[in-house]
């Protein structure tokens, strides 16, 4: 079985446990209508937007304020911390925390991926120029992913073991999703694992889509949640369940209406419409699904991430 360090530093979780630990932290009144809400910069997250400028949430009441971050594990610490009140995550970097004794919640569902490979928003690319054709010219080679530790890893290295690759030989590095183009055009990776709208830039660059890691680990897999940490959902839980009514309601309509969910990712991601127009949407849904992050927690297992198969039963809310 393969093995990796933990990648966040002891003290950084004893830190982040701390303020865990600790009462009465910002945003936990009991009737917030204000949150603050961490996202990542791709397009998944079209139904926040569609919630706010639909009026979603302001008809339950709500104020969203919208931040970036590079991805669900820098998220994942401001959540704990109180500079957000709700977060979007790929669930292998809340299982992580979870496991690691953060006490998180899953609120809401974020996508899943679909049953084929153009169904899945987030793919390896390799470069114009380099040899790699197929998963097993990935053997020996530098993949970029925007975090360490986090689903690209994980799904990355479960679809390459379903092809037989040695994952030892893998090189893995961080690098932010919207940088990672321009890093396959400078040679500094041979691979990245990018997600849309970044996959159509670089498909119309001239880069080539090698694998969809997600759909190979399994079809229909459940990728992202809406999380927040445990007090703050037992001391705001009518916040909470007119938080994910909205998200619900925008999450149909984004889905019913993928022209006006690209035109808020072209907007909020700053894509120029000539791409906009031929990008994966995600495969939005409404429903959690418990299997698919006990799926990730025995993968999250099985390569290193954490110590100790994972009890994901009161992670994901009912």
């Amino acid at each position: 079985m393969w093995k990796r360090p933990l990648a966040v530093p002891a003290v950084a979780i004893a830190a982040v446990l701390a303020v865990s630990g600790c009462g009465g932290s910002s945003g936990e009144s009991g009737d917030d209508r204000k949150l603050s809400v961490g996202l990542v910069p791709v397009a998944d997250v079209a139904p926040i937007f569609i919630g706010i400028s639909k009026g979603f949430f302001k008809k339950e009441g709500l104020e969203i304020e919208t931040r970036f971050a590079a991805g669900g594990a820098a998220i994942v610490p401001s959540v704990m911390g109180g500079d957000f009140q709700i977060g979007y995550s790929n669930n292998v970097s809340l299982i992580v925390g979870h496991a690691r004794g953060l006490p998180l919640r899953a609120v809401a569902p974020g996508y899943k991926v679909g049953t084929t490979d153009g169904s899945d928003p987030c793919r390896v690319i390799a470069a114009k120029t380099s040899d790699v054709r197929r998963p097993s010219d990935l053997q020996g080679k530098s993949i970029a992913l925007n975090t360490l530790a986090a689903i690209g890893e994980v799904t990355v290295r479960a679809s390459l073991a379903k092809q037989g690759v040695d994952l030892n030989t893998i090189k893995f590095t961080e690098i932010p999703f919207s940088d990672m183009n321009a890093a396959l055009a400078n040679k500094r990776v041979d691979a990245v694992w990018n997600c849309e709208p970044f996959v159509t830039q670089a498909v119309a660059a001239g880069h080539r889509s090698i694998m969809s890691s997600m759909v190979g680990t399994q079809p229909g897999l459940q990728i992202t949640s809406y999380f927040t940490k445990n007090s703050y959902a037992e001391k705001n839980k009518a916040t909470v369940e007119r938080f994910t009514r909205a998200l619900a309601a925008a999450t149909a309509y984004a889905r019913e209406h993928p022209d006006e969910a690209r035109t808020e990712i072209a907007r909020f991601a700053e894509i120029p419409n000539t791409v906009i127009g031929d990008m994966t949407l995600p495969t939005w849904t409404e429903t959690m699904d418990p299997g698919s992050f006990r799926l990730l927690g025995e993968l999250s297992h099985r390569y290193g991430l954490i110590k100790k198969p994972a009890d994901v039963n009161d992670l994901v809310s009912k």
